[in-house]
């Protein structure tokens, strides 16, 4: 395995990363060994996250002909079954969707930084009640918003 890899995040490894990375440049790394982060379950995952900063990005060597940017609502799956899928496997926590006023926040936060308003929601399997919940919230904005499917 060390072949292929060299630190192991099981789970949210947003919430993580920091402390891998200083372990990493710490004196206790040894390069012959395989380190493993797991965060525990945090039912406020979506809470303590900052949004993504797509400010430095150059748009004009992106083949789309507008900005898309991608919107995560949720982590998981809440069916949690499907024998051909392995997302239910691959996040440690259980299913849950981000607040929706957190979500049309960064929307925003896009519209205004970036002057984005295409976006495309990155998700498994949202619900229908939580893209009506949305919808009505971001037609409330005012915003001309757009979503790839």
């Amino acid at each position: 395995m060390k072949q292929f890899f060299d630190l192991l995040v099981v789970g949210e490894g947003e919430l993580v990363l920091k402390d891998a990375i200083e372990y990493v440049i710490s004196s206790k790394w040894e390069e012959e060994k395989i380190y493993c982060f797991k965060q525990c379950e945090d039912v406020n995952f979506f809470s303590n996250l900052k949004t993504p900063d797509f400010s430095d990005i150059v748009w004009s060597e992106y083949l789309s002909p507008v900005k898309i940017l991608p919107i995560t609502v949720q982590r998981k799956c809440r069916w949690s079954k499907c024998d051909f899928c392995a997302i239910h496997s691959c996040w440690t926590c259980s299913a849950h969707d981000r607040k929706v006023s957190d979500v049309v926040k960064e929307i925003k936060k896009y519209a205004y930084e970036v002057n984005a308003n295409y976006f495309r929601i990155v998700d498994e399997m949202v619900s229908a009640e939580y893209l009506y919940e949305l919808s009505s919230q971001l037609i409330k904005t005012g915003f001309q918003i757009f979503f790839e499917d």
